[in-house]
């Protein structure tokens, strides 16, 4: 169920920003906490500039409220890199 709310809110902060940015920043995460219930390998790909399922592009905005959503989970460490 944490699974599909964290997943629900990752594509509605992709359908809130069209910019055209374009640089390597992704997020990264160092360690997950136990309520986060992700692993890196299900966040490989989201860069800034990459293609949403929805076909808008990820902003440098939209990675940083995803590391600032899964830095709320106790003993996760995740920033843009």
């Amino acid at each position: 169920m944490k699974k599909l709310i964290l997943l629900t809110t990752l594509l509605l902060a992709f359908s809130c920003s069209k910019d055209d940015e374009d640089s390597n920043e992704c997020l990264i995460c160092d360690s997950f906490g136990e309520g986060a219930d992700m692993t890196q390998s299900e966040l490989n790909g989201f860069c800034v500039g990459a293609t949403a399922e929805d076909g808008s592009t990820v902003t440098k905005e939209d990675v940083e409220a995803m590391a600032a959503l899964l830095n709320f989970f106790p003993g996760t460490d995740c920033s843009v890199k």
